[in-house]
């Protein structure tokens, strides 16, 4: 079954059989599973084939996935972070936006893209507007775990260590766990 297949699939590339992985989610693929399914194993594809180092074949199967999806925004906000780390910060920041238009409503989904794009303009090297982005959601969320570690991260590269100490105590101090 389907849970079966990605259990399989992950099973393999924790083992680094990234070939084996390939080879379940092609057959999978050639079998003719649900289109549910069927995106489910384009996220796994591209898993794969960006640790195979293969980052333009993972992106083409991160952008074959619908919008009618629901697994679109996942395919989006993952493109957006291979775009953004190879550099292409424009075609990245496309990407997050689509995502955030793909979140709807919810918000944890609108956090993540912001903190997505809040990583992309560090890439752009506005490291000031990563964090004047960050620190304004913040302000409404001050206890949101990836909200300050993505801050604090930001903060550290920067050179901002002190900065970055202080959110990742204070995170710890509500968080212990």
């Amino acid at each position: 079954g389907d849970e079966g297949l990605s259990e399989a699939i992950e099973r393999e590339r924790s083992a680094r059989r990234l070939d084996r992985a390939l080879a379940l989610v092609n057959k999978a693929e050639a079998s003719g599973t649900a289109d549910d399914a069927k995106m489910r194993l384009a996220l796994h594809k591209a898993a794969l084939l960006k640790e195979k180092g293969q980052d333009d074949a993972a992106l083409a199967a991160l952008l074959a996935v619908p919008k009618d999806s629901a697994l679109y925004y996942e395919s989006r906000l993952r493109a957006g972070e291979l775009l953004r780390e190879a550099g292409k910060t424009s075609e990245a920041a496309r990407q997050v936006d689509d995502a955030a238009k793909a979140a709807g409503d919810d918000p944890e989904r609108k956090l993540e893209t912001a903190i997505a794009l809040a990583f992309v303009d560090e890439k752009r090297g506005d490291t000031v507007q990563a964090v004047r982005r960050l620190e304004a959601l913040r302000s409404q969320n001050p206890q949101h775990v990836a909200l300050s570690l993505g801050l604090a991260l930001i903060e550290e590269r920067r050179g901002a260590w002190a900065r970055a100490l202080e959110l990742v105590e204070g995170l710890l101090k509500h968080k212990p766990g």
